[in-house]
């Protein structure tokens, strides 16, 4: 049960989108249906870009829409941390790992918890590395670590 924790996680991947269907990066997961993620993805607009996305009891939603942070053409790795405070959590970015940027999106740790959604027998929430492409091509994310570190309250 994740309202009881502090912690921090990290990781620095390379992907390299040509669709919106083509999404790499952080993921906290409870369920199919209730999830939150930093992703790295494709902006038809902007290229290559940082999206977040949301699942709540079914409903996608994507709290940055117009403002994606778009993915300097020069940078490989993007390194994405969660940032969890024993009730909200967010996300944080670095294009160099030294330079973090927060993403100006709090979430309610209770909504990825058995009292949150009802009805279910799961043993809680997980957090970690993500990458999809439902476009069937495949393609694939270089993840070149992960740490989870807990935080002394």
């Amino acid at each position: 049960r994740w309202q009881h924790f502090n912690f921090t996680a990290e990781t620095k991947v390379s992907f390299y989108p040509k669709s919106f269907q083509q999404a790499a990066g952080m993921v906290n997961y409870y369920n199919t249906n209730n999830w939150t993620a930093l992703q790295i993805t494709w902006n038809e607009e902007k290229g290559r870009v940082l999206d977040l996305t949301t699942c709540d009891h079914y409903e996608l939603e994507q709290p940055l829409r117009g403002k994606e942070i778009v993915i300097p053409n020069d940078v490989e790795y993007v390194y994405i941390r969660t940032i969890v405070k024993i009730n909200t959590y967010q996300y944080a970015y670095s294009f160099d790992g030294n330079n973090w940027e927060t993403i100006p999106v709090s979430f309610a740790s209770k909504k990825l918890s058995d009292e949150y959604i009802k009805g279910s027998a799961f043993t809680g929430a997980f957090v970690g590395m993500q990458c999809q492409d439902s476009t069937g091509q495949k393609l694939h994310a270089d993840f070149d670590y992960f740490i989870y570190k807990p935080v002394e309250s």
